[in-house]
């Protein structure tokens, strides 16, 4: 449902003389923006981006035009005829203060598709690449978003419940390199309290109510939760954030300087770094270290998890010889010491690209990383196939034989739009979507050996399809098994989950 709350005041100088915008404008921080600036608004037709807009223009009525202001909204089409209203809405309110806006259309769902994204990850991908291709072209210094003391503690406890360390619990910055936002130090109550007192219309997005999205359960559900324990917990998740930075930036600091002394040099294709300078840092600036190396080798957006920086630390600690780490890392990363170096690099022949196998039954086949084999069990005892269902890991797996294809099997990695139906599930699954669900790093999916005749049948490690699992009446039983090589990336990320099978 579309809403636009309030209404537009059609002359700009009337609200500029009402007393109720002089908290708002002292609390906005302009002065993040000098003399001079060209600023792009980034304005989504909601209270938070109005009010900034309006803020800005105001400020820049009282110092004599000291900015030159573009407006920009970009139009996700995730809201069919409501998102069109409030791209012609935005387009509106900058021509009533006479400041040259425009639209950017992005396909934020087959962006997500192709990407593998969740919707709110690709729209602000796509939102921040259009409002660096505007700055670029404009070419402007800033781009301003109306960000406020809400979304700040709101995106501190989102970190927080994703084990973040402590960038992630910095929140946001007021200015990180061209973006800034002047409204971090204002509450979403202030903001609601100037447009309404100014009659300054806005638009209601009907999505902020959806709570298939975490920050909306953050939201409607959590905060108001906390605030009844502690009714400034906005003011407190804020101070904590802005702390935290500051704590944040001594450590950053404190990296450059060690920098030196762990040789620390980036190669095409590595990282390296004394490991002995390593060790005789403070365990905290190790774990950062070992983060920056990994961001380094495999890129800021990685999927660099707490569990890999303390595995990596606490190997690299007490591995003082020469040797290769093992198990995984994000991206393929591999790790290794030679001569007291510590090197992160990727390793091709570690993960060599699977190919498939036929895999006769009984028998075997090479498969990368490991041997799958195939065992026929006839008439198999109840009581001893018992004590083996209930024993087999997740490098195991029983079939009732007369429920497999009657074609031959083989082994092969998957395939964008295999489906599966798990044991233990009902419906089928995209074995994207088991991969994702079980938080298989993309680096090492295709490692996993998928046996398969018309369907895949077992992913080895995590789903067995249940039309050809073991019933009371099961005659025949076919014992797959996966026999993986000793630093197979496969085996040791299954020694860190709870497998389906």
């Amino acid at each position: 449902m579309y809403e636009i709350y309030g209404t537009r005041s059609g002359d700009i100088d009337q609200v500029q003389n009402m007393k109720h915008v002089d908290y708002f404008l002292q609390a906005m921080q302009t002065q993040l923006l000098p003399h001079g600036s060209r600023i792009l608004a980034a304005v989504s037709g909601g209270a938070d981006s109005v009010a900034l807009l309006y803020g800005l223009h105001l400020i820049n009525q009282q110092q004599a035009a000291c900015w030159s202001i573009q407006v920009l909204h970009v139009n996700h089409h995730l809201r069919g005829q409501e998102a069109l209203r409030d791209a012609d809405f935005v387009l509106d309110l900058a021509s009533s203060l006479d400041l040259p806006g425009r639209v950017v259309d992005v396909d934020t769902a087959g962006f997500a598709t192709h990407r593998h994204l969740s919707i709110e990850t690709a729209a602000r991908e796509l939102r921040y690449h259009a409002l660096d291709e505007a700055l670029r072209v404009w070419p402007g210094d800033a781009i301003v978003t109306g960000h406020t003391m809400d979304d700040q503690a709101e995106t501190v406890l989102l970190h927080l419940l994703r084990g973040s360390g402590l960038r992630g619990l910095s929140g946001m910055a007021e200015r990180h390199g061209s973006v800034v936002r002047p409204m971090l130090r204002v509450t979403r109550e202030q903001v609601l309290h100037f447009l309404d007192r100014n009659g300054l219309a806005f638009c209601r997005d009907s999505t902020n109510d959806d709570r298939r999205f975490k920050r909306n359960i953050i939201r409607h559900d959590v905060m108001p939760a906390l605030h009844s324990v502690q009714p400034a917990t906005t003011s407190v998740l804020a101070h904590a954030a802005s702390t935290i930075r500051t704590d944040h930036d001594l450590i950053q600091a404190s990296l450059r300087s060690v920098e030196s002394a762990l040789r620390l040099r980036a190669e095409t294709g590595s990282v390296g770094f004394d490991a002995a300078a390593w060790r005789a840092l403070h365990p905290s600036l190790r774990n950062h270290i070992i983060r920056q190396v990994l961001e380094m080798s495999a890129g800021p957006d990685s999927e660099i998890s707490r569990q890999h920086i303390e595995k990596a630390s606490e190997w690299l600690y007490g591995h003082v010889d020469s040797g290769a780490m093992p198990g995984y890392l994000p991206s393929g990363l591999h790790m290794q010491v030679r001569h007291g170096l510590c090197r992160l690099s990727s390793n091709p022949e570690r993960q060599p690209v699977p190919v498939e196998a036929s895999l006769p039954v009984p028998g075997m086949c090479q498969y990368t990383g490991g041997i799958i084999s195939a065992e026929r069990i006839d008439e198999p005892d109840p009581q001893a196939l018992g004590r083996l269902l209930a024993v087999c890991g997740p490098l195991h797996a029983l079939c009732d034989a007369g429920s497999l294809p009657n074609r031959p099997l083989h082994v092969r990695p998957w395939r964008h739009g295999d489906r599966i139906q798990p044991l233990g599930m009902t419906g089928s699954k995209k074995l994207q979507d088991l991969f994702v669900d079980g938080r298989v790093p993309r680096a090492i999916r295709g490692l996993f050996p998928v046996v398969a005749a018309d369907f895949p049948i077992w992913i080895a490690g995590l789903a067995l399809d249940r039309r050809v699992s073991v019933r009371s009446d099961t005659r025949t039983v076919i014992h797959f098994e996966l026999d993986p090589e000793p630093e197979s990336a496969v085996i040791e990320f299954l020694g860190q989950i709870d497998p389906a099978i």
